[in-house]
């Protein structure tokens, strides 16, 4: 081959090859908790999976702060 084809051969490889599936978050505990105040909480995290990619990190957004009642929320990404 010459380097004219394996260059559009890459190309062409490039272009089919898009991951558009966006990864799938699984979470690793409860949706949701009920605590006591003044208790502690321990994230169980999440894992993520992605169909090009295989297992992927997880970043956490959020916190919880048990001296405090109210709700909470924690956001899981994945890219």
């Amino acid at each position: 081959m010459s380097e004219t084809e394996v260059a559009a051969l890459y190309e062409l490889d490039k272009t089919e090859s898009k991951d558009t599936v966006p990864p799938v978050i699984t979470l690793s505990g409860d949706a949701a908790v009920t605590l006591e105040t003044g208790t502690t909480y321990v994230d169980p995290g999440a894992t993520a999976t992605d169909n090009v990619d295989g297992s992927i990190s997880v970043t956490t957004t959020g916190s919880v702060d048990t001296d405090t009642g109210g709700s909470y929320t924690l956001t899981y990404t994945a890219t």
